[in-house]
């Protein structure tokens, strides 16, 4: 008789284990300023290492207190300066526009401001992201605190950590009142003037744009507080 064989076939279950990489948090940090009214100050906000992350957008939305400061313009930072020359338009499209071409791009309402960052390339290091000009208010005095409310890399692939700034009035002397009579008038162009020419030294005083220089933007800078402009 015949032997019947029977082949028991086992079943092997192979199991791959993947590995995820997840991309680095970043830490989006608004910087403190100050200023006195009428000045004209720039605020950055900066991120951490980004290199890892492989981010080519960014959202950005922050509060202040308009009752304080005007936001006069945005403008991009050491990280985003080669996503402007990337995504810059040709003449041909400039001239299609309605509206003046700006990067980046930004919408202000209110003491809220909403920032759009992009590119074609990825970030890399840690940087500026953007640089907040604010000028202050004739009449502000106090704080307030620059508060983000959102930063959002790749459309929220990559995760944030927010810390927000703060801005302080200087109430310490008027504006523009370089030789500290009380008033801004002629007399303060002259002391800027002699102060670059090494007649007289104004000290501080005559760095009327606080740029930390004194130069013939400083002058100008008196000329338009007389006019109000």
């Amino acid at each position: 008789m015949g032997k019947k064989i029977f082949v028991t076939l086992g079943v092997v279950s192979v199991v791959f284990m993947a590995t995820v990489v997840w991309a680095q948090e970043v830490t989006v940090t608004v910087g403190n300023g100050s200023g006195a009214p009428g000045d004209i100050v720039g605020v950055p906000i900066t991120a951490s290492d980004t290199t890892a992350s492989a981010i080519n957008s960014c959202d950005i939305t922050l509060r202040y207190n308009p009752t304080l400061l005007t936001l006069s313009d945005v403008g991009a930072g050491t990280l985003t300066s080669a996503w402007e020359r990337e995504v810059q338009l040709t003449d041909v499209e400039l001239a299609q526009l309605t509206v003046p071409w700006h990067y980046p791009v930004y919408k202000e309402t209110s003491g809220e401001v909403k920032i759009a960052l992009y590119g074609t390339s990825n970030l890399s290091g840690a940087g500026t992201l953007a640089t907040l000009i604010f000028k202050v208010n004739a009449t502000a005095t106090g704080s307030t605190t620059l508060s983000l409310t959102k930063a959002q890399f790749k459309e929220g692939a990559v995760s944030s950590a927010l810390v927000n700034g703060s801005f302080t009035i200087n109430t310490g002397g008027v504006v523009g009142d370089v030789d500290k009579n009380g008033a801004v008038n002629s007399l303060d162009v002259q002391a800027c003037v002699n102060h670059i020419l090494g007649v007289q030294d104004y000290g501080n005083a005559a760095d009327v744009n606080k740029d930390t220089l004194v130069n013939s933007l400083d002058v100008q800078r008196v000329v338009n507080i007389i006019l109000g402009v």
